[in-house]
């Protein structure tokens, strides 16, 4: 399954299908701040991408580099997980990943080449304070499980 599919990346979806088929992973980020990831966007947008991950980190204890974009759920887990989730529109993508990896669901991240080809609809300085009302959402979210180990893949 993938979700925000604003962009299709061939390369994303023949790995997450090998992960799948090996049985590997049973979420997957492609993550614009992996290392290996080549991120095309205007340089205002990658430090947005990181200051949001930085600030999920420290208000949540994530330790993933990226929750926003393209994403690969085995479909049972997908169907557990958005029975569970509590958010909608901007947030509710983050609140996948971060209740599979409150659960213990190992997110796998793997690379990403991006480059944007269209301005984002949504302007930074309105966008901006919606992180604080998404941080509370996740938190609230987030409360109802307690953390546990992560599987082994």
């Amino acid at each position: 399954m993938w979700l925000e599919c604003d962009f299709l990346d061939a390369e994303f979806v023949t790995a997450s299908m090998g992960l799948f088929q090996a049985g590997q992973a049973r979420f997957i980020v492609a993550s614009k701040r992996h290392p290996e990831s080549v991120d095309g966007r205007p340089l205002k947008r990658r430090i947005l991408t990181m200051v949001f991950n930085k600030i999920l980190n420290v208000f949540t204890g994530y330790p993933g580099s990226d929750t926003h974009g393209l994403k690969s759920i085995e479909t049972t887990l997908a169907k557990q997980l958005c029975s569970q989730a509590i958010t909608t529109d901007e947030v509710f993508q983050t609140e996948l990943v971060l209740l599979a990896w409150r659960q213990g669901i190992k997110v796998h991240e793997i690379p990403i080449r991006i480059h944007e080809m269209r301005a984002t609809p949504v302007s930074i300085r309105r966008r901006f304070p919606m992180v604080l009302d998404a941080i509370g959402q996740l938190r609230r979210s987030l409360r109802r499980f307690p953390g546990v180990a992560q599987e082994k893949t």
